[in-house]
């Protein structure tokens, strides 16, 4: 992206981050976020898999399907922002007032976004030595949080031939992956050979209707609802006013008025 993009995506994140923290200590709520894993330095794939295997292990979540990557993030602290902008910008992430911050594109689709997600989360859980492609590691990172090779395996299978399209889209369905990223996976834990990954390519670029099939977005649409959330309840409250709501949703009073008398 261009300097000017990037400087307001800046602008508008620092913006977001602000209110959020606000509404927050006018609720009096604090936030934690409890996960570290500096004890822990990544070398390459092994560790980038195990280091996602403990955080499902903290999360208490086991081999589940994660319903809803924002929801779980954000009920053990971490900020989930998301902004509107074109398919230039994926995601970023930093710490604010000592919390995990992520940022996503809103505009993406439901699998691309939680992938997104877990890809920035392992920037800010991951301690790569040096040398090691970091990009890489929280690639293999987000891929592993979201669906364990131990549980791809038990659906796919060790060694396979080929892997069909209704297979990985049920895959899809359940555990909010795409296929895509369930190909990478079959390919880095050898179910699948090289050749194999290389002519699924080679077949989705050449087939417009294959691509289509494969990049069809499966999985239900999901956003960051928390802090609109907060704020409505400081209104209900009576902790803050109409004005003040408008203004950290960014909406008009009479906006405001009307969704808080539909609730």
């Amino acid at each position: 992206m261009g300097s000017k993009k990037v400087e307001s995506i800046k602008y508008l994140v620092c913006s977001e981050i602000e209110k959020y923290l606000e509404i927050e200590a006018i609720l009096g709520i604090t936030s934690k976020f409890c996960f570290d894993y500096g004890n822990t330095t990544v070398e390459g794939e092994n560790e980038a898999k195990l280091l996602a295997l403990r955080l499902r292990n903290d999360l208490n979540i086991g081999s589940d399907a994660i319903v809803s990557a924002i929801d779980l993030l954000e009920s053990v602290g971490v900020k989930i922002i998301e902004i509107e902008h074109d398919s230039s910008f994926s995601g970023t992430c930093n710490e604010a007032g000592g919390l995990p911050v992520i940022v996503v594109n809103k505009n993406m689709c439901s699998e691309r976004k939680r992938l997104t997600i877990f890809h920035e989360l392992g920037h800010l859980l991951m301690h790569c030595a040096d040398g090691v492609d970091k990009e890489k590691m929280c690639n293999v990172f987000a891929n592993e949080v979201l669906i364990p090779s131990d549980k791809f395996k038990n659906l796919i299978g060790e060694s396979r031939h080929d892997i069909s399209l209704v297979e990985l889209q049920a895959i899809q369905r359940e555990y909010g992956i795409s296929v895509d990223a369930l190909m990478v996976k079959a390919a880095q834990l050898n179910i699948i050979t090289d050749r194999r990954f290389t002519s699924y390519h080679k077949k989705k670029n050449a087939l417009p209707t294959f691509k289509e099939a494969v990049e069809q977005s499966l999985y239900p649409m999901e956003h960051t609802c928390r802090f609109e959330r907060l704020v409505y309840r400081a209104l209900a409250s009576e902790v803050i006013s109409y004005s003040k709501a408008a203004a950290l949703l960014d909406k008009s009073v009479n906006e405001v008025r009307d969704t808080l008398n539909l609730m």
